[in-house]
């Protein structure tokens, strides 16, 4: 994409759902996200919403 240009949420989401997330940093405070399994589940009711919870 390039500036100037947008595409609508539903072509990089088509649909809510259930996902897992990931993450990587090298920032020490934020270390321990590293090491986490997440799960989230999404929905487009007005814009993109996850609610994200670290599986134990």
């Amino acid at each position: 994409m390039t500036a100037g240009h947008r595409r609508a949420a539903a072509a990089y989401f088509p649909f809510p759902g259930d996902i897992s997330a990931a993450s990587e940093t090298a920032v020490p405070q934020h270390a321990w996200l590293n090491q986490i399994v997440a799960v989230a589940q999404g929905r487009r009711p007005g814009g993109i919403e996850y609610d994200v919870f670290e599986r134990l």
